[in-house]
Formats: structure tokens, sequence, C-alpha cells
């Protein structure tokens, strides 16, 4: 009698101490599905989401890239004179490039008029602006021409601001087209923008 009270106190203690062993491997369990099913989950949204942004690029791009780009023997490439580009995804998108290969609206011939004063900004895709509607050199070149103070310091009625940037360069490719470029349109004035990690 005392013997088999002995064995059920044991075989009751025993399943007590088997218990919190049994829910440390359920939760486990549980622990390592969820894990598993995350892991899952983010692989899925990473190649959706490359392929998804690849369908986009290609979309707001024209169906001939080569196109948008010719062969430049001095700086490598420029863009293809009298584009006018446009796109809705992923995000609205219009630019042209003049006569020249400059992203601009607007025309000027290479050589400066006396009554103008000539700004030239080169810069990579921060200022060549492509992927918007509005180009902060344009927006330059509006604001200095309806400031008469501006013309008044000068010393000429016009200004002219040309876009000479380009994506996609650094500053080797700008100081190339600042001596093979920019030169035969006698700036007055020129400016470069850049991000500090180019430098480094």
């Amino acid at each position: 009698m005392i013997e088999r009270a002995h064995s059920a106190i044991g075989k009751s203690l025993s399943g007590r101490a088997k218990a919190p062993l049994l829910w440390a491997a359920l939760v486990s369990i549980v622990l390592l599905f969820y894990v598993a099913l995350e892991a899952a989950y983010r692989a899925y949204l990473y190649f959706a989401f490359r392929s998804a942004m690849t369908e986009t690029v290609l979309a707001q791009t024209a169906s001939h890239q080569s196109e948008r780009w010719v062969l430049d023997l001095d700086v490598g490439w420029r863009y293809a004179p009298n584009l006018d580009v446009s796109a809705d995804t992923p995000y609205p998108m219009r630019w042209r490039t003049n006569s020249h290969g400059h992203v601009s609206e607007r025309e000027y011939p290479v050589e400066k008029p006396a009554d103008e004063f000539r700004i030239a900004i080169l810069g990579d895709s921060f200022t060549a602006n492509i992927n918007n509607t509005a180009r902060w050199v344009d927006l330059l070149d509006d604001r200095l021409n309806a400031n008469p103070d501006w013309s008044a310091i000068v010393g000429r009625p016009r200004t002219v601001v040309i876009n000479f940037a380009r994506d996609g360069i650094g500053l080797e490719q700008m100081a190339m087209i600042a001596v093979h470029e920019v030169e035969a349109y006698a700036p007055d004035l020129s400016s470069f923008g850049f991000r500090t990690s180019m430098a480094l």
C-alpha cells in the first residue's frame, strides 16, 4: 500500500516536472514557425518589390533607351539633342533637351550675345533633375531675369543659366565638361553642384 502511494506521488511529480518542458517546446515550435513564416514573407516582398521596381523603371524609359544618350569622345556620353521625355510612373516626370543636348526648355546660341550675362551650372543627377517635372536651374533662370536688382548688379538686361549637368557623373567628368564644352559658351560665372561623398 505504501509502495503504491509512493509510486503515485512519483508519477505526479514526474508529470509536473515535464509540463514546463512541454510548454517550452511548444513555444519554441511556435516561435520557429513564426520566424520561418516571416522570413518567407520578407523574401517574397523583396523579389516582388524588385520585380515591380524593374517594371516601373523600364516603363518610365523610352522604348529605345540608347536614343537618350550619344557618345562624347571627351566626356564619355551626353544627352541626345531635342529629346522630349515624359512618364507618370513611379512619379510624374517630364524633361527635354535643346539642340545642344542640354536639359533645358530654352534655346541659346553657343556664342554669347553682348547683352547677356551667362551662368554655367555643372553637376550630377541632382542638378540635371530629369526625374521630375521642374528643374531648379530653370527656376533660377526665371528668378534672376525677373529681378531688376540682379540685372543692375551684372550690368546686363538678360541672364541665361545653362544646365551642363548629367546624371551619373562625378567630379572628373564635370571637370572634363568644363574644359571641353563649357568654355565654348564663355560663361561669366560657373557653379559646380556636388555632394561631399563624390570627393571621397
